[in-house]
């Protein structure tokens, strides 16, 4: 909506209709101060940060090279346990992180519904 309206925004300033223009400028504002009560950017951005890390995670498996000569045998480099093992483990630390932030940011939540209710209540 905020590009949306930036762009209508701009068509009337092209047109000549400037006094609109501020219309639209004070909505976007406005939507732009919605999303900052909704927290999405905090949201988007923890989204974000765990849908680059296990992407890199994917890639990293994926650039695995399916033969690696070692001394006098080939070893599956994607069925060594070694690499299995580091996958896992990778995806799950990213996805405990991802929990506890949410973790946070519901105990925030919950502490400020607290305050609001005790402040109610006085």
């Amino acid at each position: 909506m905020i590009y949306l309206v930036g762009g209508v925004g701009t068509v009337i300033a092209a047109v000549g209709q400037h006094l609109w223009v501020a219309l639209t400028a004070s909505l976007a504002v406005v939507f732009t101060a919605y999303l900052a009560y909704r927290s999405t950017e905090g949201t988007l951005t923890l989204y974000n940060r765990t849908a680059t890390y296990l992407t890199n995670v994917e890639t990293w498996w994926a650039s695995l090279t399916p033969k690696q000569k070692e001394i006098t045998t080939f070893v599956d480099q994607k069925e060594s346990t070694t690499f299995v093992d580091l996958v896992v483990s990778m995806t799950e630390e990213t996805l405990k992180n991802e929990r506890i932030g949410w973790t946070q940011h519901m105990e925030s939540a919950l502490e400020q519904l607290k305050e609001k209710e005790e402040e109610g209540g006085n």
